[in-house]
This record gives C-alpha cells, structure tokens and sequence, in this order.
C-alpha cells in the first residue's frame, strides 16, 4: 500500500499492523476501529481522517519529515493514543489534540 491513493476510503476494522502505508494518501478515510500497531507512517497524509476508535498504540510517526499530515483529523475517547512516537514533528496537529496529550 505504499503509495496507495486512498482517499475516503473505508478502512474501518482493519488489521494495518503490517500494511505499508509509506507516503500513502488517505485524506478523508474512516479508520474506525482499526489497529495501527508499530507501524511507522512515514510520509502518509491524514488530513481529515477519522481516527475515532482507532488503535494507534505504539504508531511512529517519526521521521515523517513533515510529511505527516494530520490537520482536521477526527478522534474520540477511544482513539488509542498511548505509546505514539513523533507526532511533535506531524504537521497541523490539533491543538486540542495537543493538549490531551500533553504536547503542549
């Protein structure tokens, strides 16, 4: 899926721990309950995703050299975030979000 063009597409429930998702487009996709596990998400543009319910537990965002972008993304309390690596180097971050997290 590397380099996929993704965009809106319905990911929900999906076992992504061992997808590619290097540099992929998934603007506007639903990844509800979805598990991310370790993968790193290098490159990958979220803009709008929505990530409610979603297991990022242990998700890399690291070297995402500003390419990660998550602007307007969507998430709820069950949007695990615990363990997530690098998202101060992700573009457009909420600030809520942020906050949350003790980002800032």
């Amino acid at each position: 899926m590397a380099g996929a063009n993704l965009p809106g597409a319905n990911l929900s429930g999906a076992d992504l721990r061992k997808a590619n998702l290097h540099g992929a487009n998934l603007r506007e996709t639903y990844f509800g309950w979805s598990d991310f596990g370790d993968y790193f998400l290098e490159g990958a543009d979220l803009t709008e995703a929505d990530l409610r319910g979603a297991n990022l537990s242990g998700a890399n965002f690291e070297d995402a050299f500003g390419g990660l972008d998550l602007q307007n993304i969507i998430w709820n309390e069950s949007t695990d975030w615990e363990n997530v690596q690098g998202l101060e180097t992700a573009q457009n971050v909420p600030i809520a979000l942020k906050q949350q997290l003790g980002l800032e």
